[in-house]
């Protein structure tokens, strides 16, 4: 049983911290999008200014 709990508590930390590591994936590539994002903005605001 010892050997099985062992097991069980590895495989608990390497589900949860690849879950921790998409999550920072997920969260890192919206902000990115919402960069480019006020960037375009930004451009249509000077664009329509000139």
């Amino acid at each position: 049983m010892e050997k099985n709990d062992k097991i069980r508590k590895i495989l608990g930390i390497i589900i949860i911290s690849s879950v921790i590591l998409f999550n920072a994936v997920v969260i890192f590539r919206e902000d990115i999008k919402l960069d480019k994002i006020k960037h375009e903005l930004s451009e249509i605001k000077v664009g329509k200014e000139i």
